[in-house]
């Protein structure tokens, strides 16, 4: 199903052509190191506490915006 006028699974063949035509380049001997791509990788976890900065749940791990414990208010309203 198109989306603002673009096929969805164009797009995605088109994104994950040219990503595997950035790995052959990246990982080509042949091809000289200074015009190679070069592929960037966080040394942060992406969903978990960054080295005693916040997680994504906020300054409180488990803890709603009101300050409510998240998993104690589920059980609380799945009874």
């Amino acid at each position: 199903m198109g989306i603002n006028g673009f096929n969805t699974s164009d797009v995605q063949g088109f994104l994950n052509g040219r990503f595997a035509d950035m790995i052959k380049v990246m990982q080509d001997p042949n091809v000289d190191a200074s015009s190679r791509p070069e592929k960037y990788e966080s040394q942060e976890k992406a969903w978990g506490s960054k080295g005693g900065l916040p997680s994504v749940w906020g300054q409180k791990n488990g803890a709603m915006a009101s300050g409510a414990d998240f998993l104690s208010e589920l059980v609380q309203r799945a009874k």
